[in-house]
């Protein structure tokens, strides 16, 4: 049973609810007959219930994980209100494709290189097959290719060949969006998509779905994510220098070395975020939330900290220093230990 996103966030949601500790889970996978250990080396919540679903969704046991979430919680109001019943699944390829209408010859070509991306050795093609496709595709052909890309870029295939596919979306998503005029129609819902290194540079992706999706070594230059909604996403490594994150949602990320220089992040969240050496310089943060991040290595060089907030953030000597060296740090909230040593470096 694969979910559709509207039905996989519903089940996170309601588990994420009625779960605050390992040990709850631990108990979940036990009523589905396997170790938690078996499912997922995970700790962090987010990342934990994402695996049970994937799970779940592999082995048709969203009935199951449903069954056992209610055994364990059943006073929660979300899990109780979970119907397995009513969940809506995800189509299919084929019936995105066939929703997507068009010219038979477009949707004939379309099945044929999906279907070819199943076929060893051939994915390679079958990604050249579908970057021709775009050639003198209409708008409403480009837009379902996007999807029956998205489709296959959120789905357990294998690397090599999520990473064949990357470059075909790129060059859709810009089709689609690159001349700066985004249709209203287009809902970016890359939530939980395998897009490593992709390039978004200069896009507008504001109010986006980027939640659990994998952007690591990602350009994302210039972009526009306003309001982004990025729970647990990964852009590690990923460039994001002068972009717009104004109001964006990033709880519980990871940013490892991202380069974040000369941005607006004028009330961006990212509480809970690992941001290890990530880099701020330059940029406007004024109202940012950074309860209980881990700063370790952080550069904020140059940045505007007027009014962020970083109670319970992991804040090291190197950090420290470089959060002295910022604009109205003085106007941050910091834990009475972490302003002190601050204090001094300034």
């Amino acid at each position: 049973m694969k979910l559709s996103d509207d039905a996989f966030r519903a089940l996170e949601s309601a588990l994420l609810d009625g779960f605050s500790n390992i040990g709850d889970f631990q108990l979940v996978a036990r009523c589905l007959n396997t170790r938690l250990q078996d499912v997922t080396g995970e700790t962090r919540l987010p990342l934990v219930v994402l695996h049970l679903i994937e799970r779940a969704e592999s082995r048709d046991e969203v009935d199951g994980l449903i069954h056992c979430a209610k055994a364990q919680n059943p006073g929660n109001r979300l899990i109780a209100a979970l119907d397995s019943a009513a969940l809506e699944t995800a189509p299919t390829t084929e019936e995105v494709v066939e929703a997507g209408g068009g010219a038979s010859t477009f949707k004939t070509r379309l099945k044929e290189a999906l279907a070819e991306l199943d076929s060893p050795g051939l994915q390679i093609l079958a990604a050249h097959d579908l970057s021709e496709l775009l050639e003198g595709a209409s708008a409403q052909e480009a837009t379902t290719l996007f999807l029956a890309l998205l489709g296959n870029v959120k789905t357990d295939r294998p690397d090599d060949v999520v990473s064949a596919l990357v470059p075909v979306t790129t060059k859709c998503l810009r089709t689609l969006i690159g001349d700066g005029k985004r249709p209203d129609s287009l809902s970016l819902d890359l939530a939980r998509a395998r897009l490593r290194r992709i390039d978004l540079s200069g896009l507008d992706l504001h109010e986006a779905d980027i939640a659990f999706a994998d952007l690591r070594y990602a350009n994302l230059d210039r972009a526009n994510l306003w309001r982004s909604r990025g729970y647990a996403v990964n852009v590690t490594d990923a460039g994001l220098s002068r972009s717009n994150l104004e109001e964006a949602r990033w709880h519980a990320a990871v940013a490892r070395e991202t380069r974040f220089h000369d941005c607006r992040m004028v009330s961006v969240f990212l509480k809970e975020a690992d941001l290890v050496g990530a880099e701020f310089q330059h940029s406007r943060l004024q109202g940012a939330h950074f309860e209980r991040a881990n700063l370790t290595g952080a550069r904020f060089d140059a940045a505007n900290l007027a009014d962020a907030v970083f109670a319970g953030a992991t804040i090291d000597d190197s950090a420290a220093g470089s959060i002295a060296r910022a604009k109205n740090w003085n106007q941050a909230r910091f834990d009475p230990p972490a302003r002190e040593v601050i204090e001094k470096k300034a």
